[in-house]
């Protein structure tokens, strides 16, 4: 059985509690790498953090943690804005 919260911690894991996303205001190619905390996920205090999967939950995208990004407020408010 599936199980969301194992692929937030596999990509919380892989993400060594950093940043995964991209600012535009940083540049191209220049990925964000704030640190985070585990414990502020879904806060906005420094050190909270989001998960975005690159595709819906309908089409499986919380089922494989290659489609999952950690991202820190800033970014997911961006990614979110520019979708």
């Amino acid at each position: 059985m599936f199980n969301p919260d194992v692929t937030v911690e596999d990509a919380w894991v892989r993400s060594g509690g950093r940043c995964e996303g991209e600012r535009a205001a940083q540049g191209l190619g220049h990925r964000c790498r704030d640190e985070l905390q585990w414990d502020r996920r879904g806060g906005s205090l420094a050190g909270a953090w989001e998960v975005y999967s690159t595709r819906t939950a309908d089409l499986g995208g919380w089922e494989d943690v290659n489609r999952c990004r950690i991202l820190c407020r800033a970014c997911y408010e961006q990614t979110l804005a520019n979708k």
